[in-house]
């Protein structure tokens, strides 16, 4: 028996978003799940009809040639699905596929074997039948939402699809599911009940890094270090990026001094957010848009706003809140029942669909300082023994 915890989509597309970061912690911390269940854990890739196993310090092949052409493709959307069914064609022509991607270890796939499916595993670098080449094994699913399912209006057709179609046959086949909040346990218990199919749900609260950076750098910018607001997600409907520029702008023409800052990459139905931005007069002068910032870049910011805003309407956890609130930064939330979960009285709330109420939370949090959240956060070291001990007591592993 072996655990094997799949990161094919973070391997391969080098992509550093809110999944992804999930991973890469997890895959940092699989010690512990070795040392909960006495087995070995391999982090695990999927190419073509193989199973690959390369640890997660390992330098993708890729060298950013897939991370490139994605990120050019989502800014082209009726390009990106034909692409992704070339990547497929071509991917079968390889020698045994780079030679294993270049030293890692061929495996097979028993059915003693657990399988932990946490990464986006219904995006193109998958192959079309993914799902018969793991069904064998014991399927642990980690959902982070079903967002595409619940509302998708806020995503773009070909996700939607590859979702849609990926995500019945993963469920039928899962022993388990795990999610991040009960706000998304009970969205998903609806959807299964729909579909007349019942698993066991767990719920497992993200981790957020606890040592923070003492020297982080600073990004090479125009930006007043001393008097920004920060938003941090990729640009997609759903983070409700434009609500929020719409106060700002209203408040800049009412004499506002400070800045906004916006870091994430181009997601999706992203057209009417940029085209703002790059027409706004307030443009690389109180209004600034970071598409790719390092870690030590986001820790500084996090270090220096005023306030982190998270605007979202539909969030599966929303992982910038907490890594704000370890910081004791200022959070201004929208009023959902997520944020609610997992950042209690924490955040000045307002509602998501009336800008007013943005600029009254920004008003009212201005005399805020700096403090630590008073409440329990997880570390990604208790998260990761969290899912250990949900596989440990659901397989009967002593």
């Amino acid at each position: 028996m072996k655990i094997l915890i799949d990161w094919t989509d973070t391997y391969i597309s080098k992509a550093n978003s809110g999944i992804q970061r999930v991973i890469k912690n997890i895959l940092k911390h699989k010690h512990i799940i070795e040392k909960q269940t006495k087995i070995e854990v391999k982090p695990v890739i999927f190419v073509n009809n193989l199973a690959i196993s390369i640890d997660y310090k390992h330098k993708s092949v890729s060298k950013n040639i897939i991370s490139m052409a994605r990120k050019y493709l989502t800014k082209h959307k009726n390009l990106y699905y034909q692409a992704s069914k070339i990547y497929k064609k071509l991917s079968k022509y390889s020698l045994d596929t780079l030679f294993y991607l270049i030293f890692g270890e061929k495996i097979s796939i028993d059915k003693s074997d657990i399988l932990l499916l946490a990464d986006a595993f219904w995006s193109f670098p998958y192959p079309d039948n993914f799902i018969n080449l793991i069904k064998n094994a014991s399927l642990v699913l980690f959902l982070h939402d079903i967002i595409p399912l619940t509302d998708p209006d806020t995503q773009p057709e070909y996700r939607v699809e590859m979702f849609r179609k990926t995500i019945l046959d993963a469920i039928i086949y899962s022993k388990l599911i795990i999610t991040t909040t009960n706000s998304e346990k009970n969205i998903i218990e609806s959807f299964l009940k729909s579909k007349n199919i019942e698993r066991p749900i767990y719920v497992v609260p993200l981790g957020v890094d606890i040592k923070l950076v003492k020297n982080p750098a600073k990004p090479s910018t125009d930006i007043d270090f001393d008097n920004f607001y920060l938003m941090v997600g990729t640009i997609e409907p759903r983070k409700n990026h434009m609500l929020v520029l719409k106060a700002f702008h209203k408040m800049w023409e009412e004499g506002e001094s400070s800045t906004l800052v916006i870091v994430g990459r181009v997601g999706w139905k992203y057209e009417e957010v940029l085209n703002f931005i790059n027409t706004s007069p307030f443009k690389n002068k109180k209004l600034f848009f970071l598409e790719e910032v390092k870690d030590e870049e986001l820790e500084y910011l996090y270090q220096h706003t005023k306030a982190l805003i998270m605007a979202s309407y539909r969030e599966g956890f929303g992982l910038p809140v907490v890594e704000a609130m370890v910081r004791g930064v200022p959070v201004i939330a929208s009023d959902i029942p997520v944020f609610r979960e997992i950042a209690s009285d924490y955040p000045t709330y307002f509602d998501p669909y009336d800008e007013d109420s943005l600029i009254s939370a920004i008003e009212s949090s201005k005399h805020l300082e700096r403090k630590p959240a008073n409440i329990k956060l997880n570390t990604w070291e208790d998260t990761t023994r969290a899912i250990a001990n949900i596989i440990k007591k659901h397989f009967g592993i002593i």
